[in-house]
């Protein structure tokens, strides 16, 4: 009986890791490498797109054959910043690269994809 305690507070410290390493379920993109913003900045759902994708079809790394080497996930703020340099686009067409780019790519397939448009990102609250 002892044992079945001392079982039971390690199983419940285990199933509250993950929990501890989560990302948030909502994220403001708003980063200071973007300077001044000209709409509201994004609210972006990340629980909802980890469902259905891999870390690194956002968080990548690609070599100079742009094949995605991806090892430990980092923001995208990490390698883009303000300004586009040496062939690394700027961290704001990145993001508008990143998520308009996949939600075309899903509304070819018939999948229902994300917003487009400007104002179905940038909403005012």
């Amino acid at each position: 009986m002892r044992y079945g305690k001392y079982l039971l507070v390690i199983l419940l410290f285990a199933a509250c890791i993950p929990a501890a390493y989560s990302q948030d379920a909502l994220i403001v993109l708003k980063h200071k490498e973007m300077g001044v913003h000209q709409r509201p900045p994004v609210e972006f759902n990340h629980e909802k797109h980890t469902v259905n994708f891999q870390c690194d079809r956002c968080h990548h790394d690609y070599d100079k054959f742009l094949n995605n080497v991806s090892s430990d996930p980092q923001p995208c703020s990490a390698c883009h910043g303000a300004q586009a340099v040496r062939g690394m686009m700027s961290l704001t067409d990145a993001f508008h690269a990143q998520c308009k780019n996949c939600h075309d790519e899903m509304r070819v397939r018939n999948i229902p994809g994300g917003p487009v448009m400007c104002g179905e990102c940038h909403v005012r609250n």
